[in-house]
């Protein structure tokens, strides 16, 4: 079912690009149509098919649906989770499944809020590109009623396992709300030594928006879990001035 509603998201997205204007885009051999085949065939060869890029961002937007609408799962998930787990420490077993109770439902609160809110930013950032990986505290699995892997705030440290997740997700939002438009020069001038400087330039501008989108998205959500990574195309580099860096 998943597979087949995410099909028929690309299938709509490559259709409403066909129907562009006012009708079907027509094939032409013309000079013109030439200089755009090549522009096209340049683009994909660095990002991939028109087609795959489509099918990502039909594949982003599912995923925010389902997580914005089941967020709410992770409550009483979490609140099992907690129950089965116990707490180790514990004297005897009735305080520690108290314990590991009482401590699923702070996980179930901030599991339900950052499952939800990531699944808004998802859905509203369907078109752009996003990292590779997410920094920032993990939720268990991509969906609310899979089991996963409970991460630990406190292996080996309580450091290493909360502070340093969060710390990480907050300067990477402030480093791509600050400094995305690093992405406009460092795409172009790439788009330059790749002989096409117009989708180069394209290209920043897309990833300069994107980097502004997660760069918010990261920094209101820094203290709540997130998705570990995401689906659809990449961003070139952890910050905004990699590419800029590659280029110089």
């Amino acid at each position: 079912m998943k597979k087949l509603i995410i099909v028929m998201l690309a299938v709509f997205m490559m259709t409403s690009v066909g129907y562009a204007g006012d009708g079907p885009v027509a094939v032409s051999t013309s000079s013109s149509s030439s200089t755009a085949t090549a522009s096209v065939s340049s683009y994909s060869s660095d990002d991939g098919s028109a087609s795959s890029i489509l099918t990502g961002m039909a594949q982003k937007a599912f995923r925010g649906i389902v997580n914005l609408t089941t967020g709410f799962v992770e409550f009483p998930a979490q609140i099992y989770k907690g129950f089965e787990a116990g707490c180790p420490k514990a004297e005897n077993e009735l305080c520690s499944k108290g314990v590991g109770t009482v401590l699923g439902i702070f996980r179930g609160v901030s599991h339900s809020v950052g499952r939800t809110v990531w699944g808004a930013v998802d859905l509203a950032s369907f078109w752009a590109a996003s990292p590779e990986e997410n920094p920032g505290l993990p939720l268990d699995a991509e969906y609310a009623w899979e089991r996963g892997e409970r991460h630990s705030l406190f292996d080996p440290s309580f450091t290493e396992g909360a502070i340093n997740p969060v710390g990480s997700k907050l300067i990477q939002g402030l480093a791509n709300g600050i400094f995305g438009i690093a992405e406009l020069p460092g795409q172009t001038l790439q788009g330059i030594d790749n002989g096409d400087p117009i989708i180069g330039f394209g290209k920043g501008i897309w990833h300069w928006f994107s980097r502004e989108a997660y760069g918010i998205a990261g920094v209101l959500s820094c203290i709540v879990p997130n998705p570990s990574d995401n689906p659809g195309a990449s961003l070139d580099g952890e910050y905004p001035w990699s590419t800029l860096e590659d280029q110089v």
